[in-house]
């Protein structure tokens, strides 16, 4: 009877604890929502994330209104490259990232916190886990909130409150219609307009 109950609680644990792990994707496509509370700059548009080759694009949607021009932002975490694309001047930028590579999911020290429904339970709506780290790194000191579905770990939700290489920050991002899919050459190309041998008299 004793190794009946001590195998049920072994099999509780082990299940327990399965349900509270969450691999992220490591390449998708997502239309993405982007807050930032310190400057009041408020983003809209589409993202493609590889975190093999640890790279990301943002092509920034035109809002009406809108009093800044949109941009087409690549970055080469892995290449120390930064590549911005005024979309209405196709003027380019380049520089470096400012800030390191960071993976899109529950990195070591995340904490599952709770969990919420999205939508009208039980059928209808979508389960998600609520996950929470502090860090108090030499660059980065504050708090990350992440919300993931609970089926495949898809991202929803990121909130970072804190300082990262001495900046202060205070943002939210929400993604939407994501999708899993391996990419090509051209969703991370370097732009046109970045080349050394552009002409810009021809725009």
């Amino acid at each position: 009877m004793f190794k009946i109950l001590f195998i049920v609680s072994v099999c509780s644990v082990v299940v327990f604890a399965q349900e509270r792990t969450c691999v992220a994707p490591r390449h998708f496509e997502s239309r993405v929502y982007q807050y930032d509370h310190a400057t009041d700059f408020y983003q809209q548009g589409r993202m493609y994330y590889d975190a093999i080759g640890e790279r990301i694009r943002f092509i920034e949607e035109t809002m009406e209104n809108d009093t800044r021009s949109a941009e087409d932002i690549l970055v080469l975490y892995r290449e120390r490259k930064e590549y911005k694309v005024d979309l209405k001047t196709r003027k380019c930028t380049k520089s470096e990232p400012k800030m390191e590579f960071r993976p899109i999911g529950v990195e070591k020290g995340y904490k599952h916190v709770s969990d919420i429904t999205i939508g009208a339970p039980p059928g209808d709506g979508v389960g998600l886990g609520v996950w929470v780290m502090t860090e108090n790194s030499t660059t980065v000191q504050g708090t990350f909130v992440s919300e993931f579905t609970h089926r495949d770990c898809i991202p929803f939700y990121h909130e970072f409150r804190g300082m990262m290489h001495g900046q202060t920050l205070h943002f939210h991002r929400t993604y939407f219609d994501v999708t899993l899919r391996e990419f090509g050459h051209e969703e991370f190309a370097i732009p046109k307009e970045c080349m050394a041998d552009f002409d810009t008299t021809l725009l």
